[in-house]
C-alpha cells in the first residue's frame, strides 16, 4: 500500500497531535493542512526483497562458455537475511530469441538459507545454446522466482517480495553444448604442371569444420596414393580456424594413374585431440573422397 495523507483533510484528527502554539503566545495554531495523495514512488512494503543478483560461476573452458552438465550459478543478494523452506527456484533464458517459453530454465536453489544470499544453479543439457550470454527476466509476481516453496525473513513468517533487478545479456556466460563437425573434406592444390604431381610438390588437403575448431598434437589425414596410405599433416602452429589444411609432400617413388583418393572418416587424431572453443570433442566423420584424374601422381 502507498503511504499517503488523507488528501484534502483538514480536520485535527488527522496530520499533527498535540499543541503548537504560534510564537511568543497562547494561540494554537490552524492544524488544518492540505493532505498528500497516494502515490507509488512512495510505497511501505516490510517483506525481505532482492538487492542484487548476479553469476557467481566460472565456465569450466576458461572461454566464457558452458558445456553440457556444467552448471550457471545465480546469487541473489536479499536487504536482509531469509530461509528458504521446500522447492524454490528462479528463471533464467538461454538463448533468448524473444520467445519466453522457449528459452527459460528453472535455476534450483542450492545454498544460502539463513543468510542474505542464496545460490540459485541451473546445469546446461545437451542442446543449450546461447551464443550471445545468459539473461535473468526481472521478477514480478508473475516471473521470476518459481516451485512450491517459499522464501522468509529470517525469524518471521514475512514472504519474500517477487520484484528484483533484470540483468541484462552475460557476454562472459555462453553457453554451447553442440561439438563441431566436419562438413567435408577435399583436395585444394593443384599439379604444378597440371598433370601429375611430381617428387617435391605438395597435395594439400582442406577440412571444412561447422564452427572454429582447436587441433592439438600432430592429427592427419590418410592419403591412398596408388594404394598405398601416405599422411597428410598439419602446421605445428595451427590456429583455431573452421577450414584447416593439411599438407602432404609428395616422396620419389609415389605413383597413382587414378587420381589420390581419401576414405572416409581418415582424419587421425594421431594422439592429439580436436575441439571447439567450448571444448565440446569434435566429430570427425567425412564422406569419402573420390579419385579424380586431375589429382594424378607421378615420380
Amino acid at each position: 500500500m502507498a503511504a499517503a495523507a488523507t488528501a484534502e483533510d483538514r480536520t485535527p484528527a488527522y496530520g499533527f497531535i498535540g499543541t503548537i502554539n504560534a510564537a511568543g503566545t497562547d494561540v494554537p495554531i490552524d492544524y488544518t493542512h492540505r493532505g498528500i495523495a497516494p502515490s507509488w514512488h512512495q510505497k511501505v512494503d516490510g517483506r525481505p526483497y532482492v538487492r542484487s543478483s548476479r553469476v557467481i560461476s566460472v565456465p569450466g573452458a576458461g572461454q566464457g562458455v558452458y558445456r553440457a552438465n556444467e552448471v550457471i550459478e545465480v546469487a541473489f543478494t536479499f536487504n536482509t537475511r531469509v530461509v528458504v523452506e521446500g522447492d524454490v527456484c528462479v528463471e533464467l533464458y538461454v538463448g533468448y530469441d524473444g520467445n519466453h517459453s522457449n528459452s527459460a530454465r528453472e535455476a534450483n536453489y542450492r545454498s544460502g538459507s539463513g543468510t542474505d544470499t542464496l545460490v540459485f544453479g541451473y546445469t546446461v543439457r545437451p542442446g543449450d545454446m546461447d551464443s550471445r550470454g545468459i539473461m535473468l527476466a526481472r521478477g514480478t509476481e508473475i516471473t521470476g522466482f518459481c516451485g512450491s516453496g517459499t522464501i522468509k525473513a529470517h525469524g518471521t513468517d514475512v514472504q519474500r517480495n517477487p520484484w528484483y533487478p533484470d540483468m541484462n545479456v552475460q557476454r562472459d556466460h555462453r553457453v554451447d553444448t553442440e561439438p563441431p563437425a566436419v562438413s567435408a573434406v577435399s583436395i585444394v592444390s593443384r599439379p604444378a604442371d597440371g598433370d601429375a604431381y611430381t617428387a617435391g610438390e605438395t597435395i594439400t588437403v582442406e577440412a571444412a569444420f561447422s564452427e572454429e575448431v582447436m587441433l592439438g598434437g600432430l592429427p592427419y589425414i590418410e592419403l591412398d596414393i596408388g594404394g598405398e596410405t601416405r599422411h597428410a599433416t598439419i602446421a605445428a602452429s595451427q590456429e583455431a580456424s573452421s577450414r584447416i589444411p593439411f599438407a602432404y609432400q609428395v616422396q620419389s617413388g609415389d605413383t597413382d594413374r587414378d587420381g589420390v583418393s581419401i576414405n572416409a572418416n581418415s582424419l587421425r587424431l594421431n594422439g592429439g585431440g580436436a575441439h571447439d572453443r567450448a571444448g565440446n570433442p569434435a566429430d570427425l566423420s567425412f564422406n569419402a573422397v573420390a579419385a579424380h584424374p586431375d589429382q594424378r601422381v607421378s615420380t
